[in-house]
């Protein structure tokens, strides 16, 4: 996963931020979120990995 000022990229996709609507955090390794098209995702990680950083950055790009 990688997010920058405009975009969020997991699992091969990138979605823009403006277009995320939901973006929550269910457990430290586990990240859901949803665009504008209806489409949800959620990704979980193997590995010791903070889901919370991504959605505390999203926050911050988002004003949210």
């Amino acid at each position: 996963m990688y997010i920058d000022k405009k975009t969020f990229y997991c699992v091969g996709i990138s979605i823009p931020i403006e277009n995320i609507t939901k973006f929550a955090v269910t457990d430290q390794m586990e990240l859901l979120f949803a665009d504008k098209n209806g489409d949800s995702y959620e990704v979980r990680s193997p590995y010791p990995r903070s889901a919370l950083k991504y959605r505390e950055i999203f926050k911050v790009l988002t004003g949210e």
